[in-house]
């Protein structure tokens, strides 16, 4: 187990080290989507950033498959309709 938890510890220290050295936004989201996709190998994966300008949210980064018409995440595939409140 302490073998694991130093080799955890060396590599968030090397995380820490090379984000300290960065200073552009987009090479922050480069590093840690590199970083998250070694350590974690997702399927997918999106990083957003808060624009403090406009209050929104700016997909900064994203790898793996879009969706498309056909997947359910897409706003025009078809939705069940909502629940009757009457």
């Amino acid at each position: 187990m302490k073998g694991s938890v130093a080799d955890i510890l060396m590599r968030l220290t090397a995380l820490s080290q090379e984000l300290a050295g960065a200073f552009r936004p987009a090479t922050i989201v480069e590093i840690v989507a590199r970083a998250l996709t070694e350590q974690l190998a997702p399927a997918r994966l999106s990083v957003m950033l808060l624009d403090i300008d406009t209050n929104r949210l700016v997909v900064t980064y994203h790898n793996g498959p879009r969706c498309g018409a056909a997947h359910s995440c897409s706003p025009t595939a078809s939705q069940p309709a909502p629940p009757s409140w009457t």
